[in-house]
């Protein structure tokens, strides 16, 4: 369970837990507010990455909604704004309820089997991609490129670490 105390426009993590992608409406929050928030109408926003949801705070609690839930590797944010009819009034900074981190995959989600790779223990990647050799190679793949490399000219004779020093003096 979460626990979030408003004072004004400070917005303080009490209590927290460890959150995990994919799970839907299993953490519970518990807001807690100061005298600063009596008589407001109240909003809580959760975020993480790209994914923002906004829930009306009737009753002092909610759950972390889904949404903001399936990609792990984000923060978890939270933040509370007051209005007074239609005006936002007193809005909080953003609370880190932590990273989200990878959830366990379900039987669904698992990719099929690759190929078991040949006895020498090298694995044939045509047979992976379905593409011959030739299709492959990036200098033949990419139209023009032979050409452009032909246009570099051959390495000239090494220098020694000294010379080149003298070179830019």
């Amino acid at each position: 369970m979460f626990v979030l105390y408003a004072e004004k426009n400070q917005l303080t993590v009490r209590e927290k837990e460890p959150v995990t992608s994919g799970s839907v409406n299993v953490y519970p929050v518990r807001f807690e507010f100061s005298s600063d928030w009596d008589g407001l109408t109240k909003a809580v926003m959760f975020q993480s990455g790209c994914a923002e949801k906004t829930l009306s705070l009737t009753g002092g609690a909610c759950t972390i909604p889904p949404e903001v839930l399936d990609t792990a590797g984000y923060f978890l944010i939270a933040g509370v704004c007051g209005k007074s009819g239609d005006s936002i009034v007193l809005p909080t900074v953003w609370a880190n309820l932590g990273l989200i981190q990878e959830g366990a995959v379900s039987l669904e989600d698992i990719p099929p089997d690759i190929p078991d790779p040949p006895p020498s223990g090298t694995i044939d990647h045509r047979q992976l991609s379905h593409r011959d050799a030739a299709e492959q190679h990036p200098i033949t793949s990419i139209s023009g490129l032979d050409k452009e490399l032909q246009r570099i000219p051959e390495p000239v004779e090494a220098l020694t670490n000294t010379e080149l020093e003298d070179m830019l003096k």
